[in-house]
Parts: structure tokens; C-alpha cells; sequence
């Protein structure tokens, strides 16, 4: 007898491992359950097809729902398929003609078969196809719960893929003897689909819980563990260093800058600079040891790299050096775990020191409820990596300095919240700028003027502000006027 003691086998599929902790033990008995359509048999054939490539024998029995013909006719335009693996390293067979010769159980005929082709991984698919092909003596689940006791000595890994709802009683029993459960759910979302994977059953290991997000394309499956179930990894060594934004002023109220390994939020009403106060700060101290990754959704990299340049900064000699990643999401049917997945994936960069989300607001709107918990699972990676968070949301102009996020994630998980709004002083916009919360540190909250202009980006020192522009500010947006300035515009 086989004994599984070694490693999980992955399976291929990209996202699934991470789900599986390791992919699946071999020997095993997995059951895929779903709705029609919902992308069973290219989950299982994507697995079949990479164990083949690994230079495994394999076998596929179709049933009557997909004949041997449909069934590579259906693969024949995902980049995982290779024909040239047929008939060798990919044997197809029809359950109906196997069992028709059989003399014998129908557990013992697809035993026989395995030991014939040395087959390492198996695919049943639509085996809920198989009732007319079976005596009332021989019931799907006899021959599946024969087959789990088999595949030990067999030395095979055994892929079942059954139409219907894996929460549904019906299956207990198939569920009962299996190894490996997953469940694919595929419904409409508003007017989306939407595709989620949960493992229901995993043996000898614990798998990233709830649902995950999946999706099929022309290279066939992919998975994207939802990033509350990602454990978080050992923390690095805690810092006392700041990570500035290179504008004295700014710098100067911030007591340095943000801690290393924070989060920083910076609300702003449309076109107050916020996108180039983020690009600033990302570009501040990138280098090749110090990688600043900026994720977007509006605007595209072109755009971001012709705003850069009008204020004096290489956004593109960065990114051509590689110090720093643009990664642009269309915020149209955006998928926040898809999301999750693409910064998880460059965040364990060990050169990563700087995050900037633009805009977090859309996010926010795709996660509803589930915002408190994916934002929090985000911040702890992140602080346990040492990566300093800049989270970019635009808010209602006009509306003064205090915000109200009494029912957003960041009125607890923010640890610096920097607000810039304009405001109308002396007959022009103004843009004006506070810190209204910084953790773990002093700060200065009273005002600052914000210049955007062909001198580039400036944070005024109250002295180079128009006498009274502060305090009129402040009066206007409940802010806090720097000392004397309200005096100086009385006294003028």
C-alpha cells in the first residue's frame, strides 16, 4: 500500500494551490461539484493536462453527456491543451463501452484500466451520467466509495466532477468518502456573472476558508484566494524610520513623514492634486532596494506618466529602472479578488516599500460589507512586510476638513489621515491641507497652503502664504489656523 506521506502534488492551476494549501495528496479521491456551466470539467482537465505535461500517464472517462470527440473539441482553444498528449500521456475513454465488457464490478473494470495504462491521475467526468450504465446493485456512490479504498493500492489520484450543488444532502455520500471537495458556485451578480470556488473538504490540512473568486479564459482556470484567508507571514524587524514625502513642509507636519509599515489615507475632493501628492511620494525614495508599486483604476499609465511630467517628475525613468510597478485595473466589473491576487503577487517582492492605491473608493464600492475585512487583511500584510501604505479616496468638495467615516474601514484602520480641499479665498481656489490624525506619532494639525503650478509640486510654510489665507481658511473649513496668522489677518 501507498502510504501519503509526501508533499501535496500542485495541481497546475494558477491560485489553486494557495487554496489547497500545497495542491492535492497523491494518492486521493476528489470530488468537483457545480452547477452546469460552471467550468467542472476544464477545472479538471486543466489539473489532468499539467500532470501529463509532468510526464504522467493520465486518463479521461467521459459519459454520455460528452462523448470522447466533444470532449477535445471543447479544449482544442485553451492554451493548457496539447494535442500531441493524446493517446499517450492522455488516454480518453467512454465510460459506456468500458462497463458494457466489464464482467465484473464497475469499480473493478476502471481499476483494471488504471493498472493497465499505469495511469497517476484520473478523470471521471459527469459521473452522474453514469446511473443508466449501472444495475440497481451498483450505485454511484458504492463504486466511488469502492474506488477511495482502491486508489491506495492503485497509486492514482482520482478526479470526479458531478452536475449539481455540493451543499445539497444528495451528495453526502459522495462527499463522505472523498478526499477533496470543491465547489463551484456560478451565478448572476446584478448583470455578472460570477464564479466562486469554496473547498468543503479538505483531509490532513487546513485550506484557506470561504470563497474565492475564479475565472475562465483562453489558459483555462485561475483562482484568486480571497486575501482575508491569506496568512500573514512573520513580521520584520519594527523600524523607527519614516518614509517622507521629499517635501519639507509636508514632511515637517507629518514629524517626518508616515512610520514605516503604516497606513496612510489622503481624502481629497476632485482635482485637489491627490494623484500627483501619491505619485510624489512613491517616487520619493524608489530605487532598485526600495520598489514602489502604484495600482490604479481611472487613469492609464500614459496619463499618469504626461501628469508626472508637468511637474517634474521621471515617472517613466522609473518604471523603465524598474523601481517603480504601475498595475491598472478597468474599474468596470472590477474583481477585488482579482485585485487582492495582482498585489499579493508583487508584494512578495522583498524590495516593495511603497503601496499607492488610486483610487481606494472604487474598491470600497465593489466590496460593500466585505470592505472592513479585505481592507484590514491588506493592512496587516502589509505592516508585517514593512510596506508603507498610501490610500488615495476622493471625497465631496466644499465640505470642510472633518470627514465623516464613521461607517468606513479607515476611521479605524487608517494610522494617518491627510485631507486636501479648495476652497474659494481673495477671489481664487485655494487648495488647503491637514493632518487630522496621525497614530504613533506628534504632528502638526493646522493649515497648509498646497501650490500646484509650473514650479512644481510646494507645500507652503505658513510665511509664504498670503497674509489671511490661513485664517480665512480655517474659518471656512473648521480647520486649525496656524499660530498668529489669525491675529495678522485681523490686524490687516
Amino acid at each position: 500500500m501507498v502510504m501519503n506521506d509526501a508533499p501535496p502534488v500542485p495541481t497546475g492551476v494558477p491560485g489553486l494551490d494557495a487554496v489547497l494549501a500545497g495542491g492535492l495528496d497523491h494518492p486521493s479521491l476528489a470530488v468537483i461539484v457545480g452547477t452546469p456551466g460552471a467550468g467542472k470539467t476544464l477545472l479538471a482537465s486543466h489539473m489532468l493536462f499539467h500532470a501529463a505535461r509532468q510526464g504522467h500517464k493520465t486518463i479521461v472517462f467521459t459519459t454520455y453527456s460528452e462523448g470522447n470527440e466533444q470532449y477535445i473539441h471543447h479544449l482544442r482553444s485553451l492554451s493548457f491543451f496539447d494535442a500531441a498528449l493524446l493517446g499517450d500521456r492522455v488516454q480518453l475513454f467512454t465510460l459506456s463501452s468500458l462497463l458494457n465488457e466489464a464482467e465484473d464490478a464497475p469499480a473493478a473494470a476502471i481499476a483494471r484500466t488504471i493498472i493497465a495504462t499505469g495511469a497517476k491521475l484520473v478523470l471521471l467526468d459527469g459521473f452522474q451520467n453514469a446511473h443508466p450504465l449501472l444495475s440497481p446493485n451498483h450505485a454511484i456512490r458504492a463504486i466511488l466509495a469502492a474506488l477511495a479504498v482502491q486508489i491506495r493500492y492503485l497509486d492514482t489520484t482520482i478526479l470526479v466532477t458531478i452536475a449539481g450543488d455540493a451543499r445539497d444532502p444528495q451528495h453526502h455520500t459522495e462527499m463522505t468518502v472523498a478526499d477533496v471537495v470543491l465547489s463551484l458556485n456560478y451565478t448572476l451578480y446584478g448583470r455578472r456573472h460570477q464564479r466562486l470556488i469554496e473547498v468543503l473538504k479538505l483531509r490532513g490540512r487546513a485550506q484557506q476558508s470561504g470563497l474565492h473568486s475564479y475565472q475562465i479564459t483562453g489558459d483555462g482556470f485561475s483562482v484568486f484566494p480571497r486575501i482575508e484567508s491569506v496568512p500573514t507571514p512573520q513580521r520584520r524587524l519594527a523600524t523607527t524610520e519614516r518614509a517622507p514625502f521629499q517635501l519639507p513642509e509636508l514632511d515637517k507636519l507629518l514629524g517626518g513623514g508616515p512610520n514605516i509599515g503604516t497606513t496612510m489615507l489622503l481624502a481629497g475632493a476632485p482635482g485637489v492634486g491627490k494623484t500627483i501628492l501619491g505619485l510624489q511620494w512613491a517616487l520619493a525614495e524608489a530605487r532598485h532596494d526600495a520598489v514602489s508599486l502604484f495600482l490604479c483604476f481611472s487613469e492609464q499609465p500614459e496619463q499618469l506618466e504626461h501628469k508626472a511630467r508637468a511637474f517634474g517628475l521621471d515617472l517613466r525613468g522609473a518604471v523603465e529602472r524598474g523601481h517603480m510597478h504601475i498595475i491598472r485595473f478597468a474599474p468596470a466589473d472590477l474583481n477585488p479578488d482579482q485585485v487582492a491576487a495582482a498585489l499579493l503577487a508583487e508584494l512578495e517582492a522583498p524590495a516593495v516599500r511603497r503601496l499607492v492605491i488610486d483610487d481606494v473608493s472604487v474598491l470600497f464600492h465593489e466590496l460593500g460589507e466585505r470592505t472592513r475585512d479585505y481592507i484590514s487583511a491588506l493592512n496587516d500584510l502589509t505592516y508585517a512586510a514593512s510596506i508603507t501604505s498610501l490610500y488615495l479616496m476622493e471625497i465631496p468638495p466644499f465640505e470642510g476638513l472633518r470627514l465623516h467615516l464613521t461607517n468606513m474601514p479607515l476611521a479605524s484602520l487608517g494610522d494617518t489621515l491627510v485631507v486636501v480641499q479648495q476652497y474659494e479665498i481673495a477671489g481664487g481656489l485655494r487648495r488647503l491641507l491637514a493632518v487630522l490624525r496621525m497614530r504613533l506619532s506628534f504632528f502638526d494639525r493646522t493649515l497648509r497652503e498646497l501650490v500646484l503650478d509650473e514650479r512644481g509640486i510646494r507645500i507652503l510654510a505658513p510665511e509664504e502664504t498670503a497674509m489671511g489665507l490661513l485664517a480665512e481658511g480655517a474659518q471656512q473649513s473648521g480647520g486649525v489656523a496656524p499660530p498668529g496668522t489669525r491675529a495678522d489677518a485681523e490686524a490687516g
